[in-house]
């Protein structure tokens, strides 16, 4: 009956002792280090989109442009926006204003500066009877929305 109760003891002592190993094991070897490059692009998903923008704006030498786009997408990381199909035009509501057309680009941080890319499409009208405008097309095309006043 010794014998019995003291293999009893034994089993029963290493039924406690390997769910205590077990446990360690769940607690500490399951624990990964959290992927800091996972955390860094999710950081710079889109964090709002704008359908049909529409913006307004007055450059330094008082020229007037419209910046419309199908979609805007912007990303916090960079402080920078995606634009879908984009028209700017230049003096809107003038007598010769110009029409810029592109399948996508950039708006960045401080909205001074875009970056058309794709099929980007000038077109410049003129007053009547000056001539007969211009068309010119590119891949890339940066312009200054809002350039510095140059010192006279």
């Amino acid at each position: 009956m010794n014998t019995v109760l003291n293999r009893h003891n034994v089993v029963l002592f290493m039924v406690l002792g390997m769910l205590v190993l077990l446990s360690f094991w769940m607690q500490f070897g399951l624990l990964e280090e959290p992927n800091t490059d996972n955390t860094q692009a999710l950081a710079n998903d889109p964090d709002y989109y704008v359908e049909y923008f529409t913006s307004f704006g007055v450059d330094a030498e008082g020229m007037h442009y419209q910046l419309e786009a199908d979609r805007l997408v912007h990303y916090p990381l960079d402080n920078k926006a995606l634009l879908d199909r984009p028209h700017l035009i230049q003096n809107p509501g003038g007598d010769n204003p110009t029409h810029i057309y592109a399948d996508s680009g950039w708006l960045f941080s401080d909205g001074d500066e875009i970056l058309l890319t794709e099929n980007v499409k000038v077109i410049r009208t003129m007053p009547q009877g000056s001539g007969l405008g211009g068309a010119a097309t590119t891949e890339r095309m940066r312009i200054k929305l809002k350039p510095k006043q140059s010192k006279r």
